[in-house]
């Protein structure tokens, strides 16, 4: 019999033993917490004192690949690193062929030790909405429910206290896309560090924006963490997840339904195809406004934030004076081009009582009651403005605000 063969044979035969007889066979995630560590601290022994499960990693010891590849080696992908040894391939062999074959899960592990890279999945969780089917958001990203996570080591940890989850911030589902992540390993001994690939993950980011754009004013949609994890079929499972700033819990809200998705997948095509340099604009924007719509317990921040985005739409780089004049009379003309005179006094009475707000709320980092109850009105007002603006400004990116000025309203856009 070939070494594989061996292995194949060891992993059917442990399968088939009494769980009393091999701890490890027990999956410790069915325990209450309480009796989890006891319980994985007799899995642990049992690779070396239970007949089955010691023979199974004899086997693999004796196999120089497997050994180079997994015995004390730091394995660095997607946003952190682990040490792995022999046991962990153990345990992801037993787990495998449990959900596949012992068949496949050998072969997925020579797959590995012989490439260069391999599969692996970005993921944004974010909360509020609630999200009850898979949708395809374009540019290769979903956006999927909790129990349709693309890993099993994801879906654990997500929900699981005892790995680290983090439901208690009210993940509701998630945006992912799937990647070629470079094998980066080397011995976890002595001074060695490995070479980490940085995974650009901004198009997540950018589809959470858009995500954002397609919901009503108020319902701001919060990324609450970022991880990069390693494909099922991939023997690495030790997951580094990246727990983001969320200002508060997000509440919950509605469902998302496909039309909101629909429309986020049309403005998600029209910001891909922006240059570079307005997407960065755009994205400031459409951030500031998510964050405001999210901070609706504080106005002082709310304000704060929907200022940032006023001027990051309607100032040009350099402008540093009649900051509130620009804004409030380049608003009104860009977003009433009909030359509807009552319309445009009020956007620009809208404008100038919003950035008022925020500048009082950005020097004095608070309100007076008079002006939250003279100006806090206008921050939902301003607030449609500039989602307004936002999608305006994808069809007609980059505009001569000063020509707009001159003709009184006309749109011109800016040659760069």
């Amino acid at each position: 019999m070939t070494t594989d063969e061996k292995i194949i044979a060891a992993l059917d035969n442990l399968l088939k033993a009494d769980p009393e007889d091999e701890p490890i066979l027990i999956n410790p995630e069915i325990y209450s917490s309480r009796c989890r560590l006891a319980l994985m601290t007799e899995v642990e022994k049992s690779w070396e004192t239970s007949p089955a499960s010691k023979a199974l990693l004899d086997l693999l010891k004796s196999d120089e690949k497997i050994m180079e590849t997994f015995d004390e080696r730091l394995h660095a992908y997607g946003r952190g690193d682990a040490c792995y040894f022999v046991k962990d391939v153990a345990n992801w062999l037993v787990r495998r062929s449990e959900s596949t074959s012992s068949i496949q899960a050998i072969e997925e592990v020579r797959q590995f030790s012989e490439a260069s890279q391999f599969k692996a999945w970005a993921v944004l969780f974010i909360g509020g909405p609630h999200i009850d089917e898979t949708h395809d958001l374009g540019n290769g990203v979903s956006l999927v429910p909790l129990n349709q996570l693309p890993t099993e080591s994801l879906s654990r940890y997500a929900t699981e206290p005892m790995f680290g989850g983090f439901s208690v911030v009210k993940s509701t589902g998630a945006l992912v896309f799937s990647l070629n992540q470079q094998r980066n390993d080397v011995p976890s001994t002595g001074d060695h560090t490995p070479k980490f690939e940085i995974v650009d993950t901004r198009k997540l980011d950018d589809a959470l924006l858009c995500l954002g754009m397609c919901r009503r004013e108020g319902c701001g949609i919060q990324g609450l963490a970022l991880s990069v994890v390693a494909d099922d079929s991939v023997p690495l499972w030790k997951t580094s997840v990246s727990l983001l700033h969320t200002f508060r819990p997000p509440p919950m809200m509605a469902s998302l339904i496909g039309l909101e998705t629909k429309r986020a997948r049309n403005i998600y095509e029209k910001f891909l195809r922006l240059s570079e340099r307005d997407k960065n604009r755009i994205r400031l924007s459409m951030r500031k406004l998510n964050e405001a719509a999210a901070l609706k317990f504080s106005l002082v921040d709310r304000a704060i934030s929907l200022r940032t985005a006023l001027e990051s739409i309607f100032m040009s780089a350099h402008e540093d004076s009649s900051i509130s004049r620009r804004v409030r009379t380049r608003g009104a003309l860009f977003l009433e081009p009909a030359k509807n005179v009552q319309e445009r006094k009020d956007i620009e009475a809208t404008l100038r009582n919003a950035y008022q707000i925020g500048s009082s709320a950005v020097h004095n980092g608070f309100l007076s009651d008079k002006e939250v109850r003279k100006l806090g009105p206008s921050v939902d007002d301003a607030m449609k403005l500039v989602r307004k603006a936002i999608l305006m400004l994808l069809d007609q990116p980059n505009p001569n605000w000063g020509a707009i000025e001159k003709n009184n309203g006309a749109t011109v856009i800016r040659k760069v």
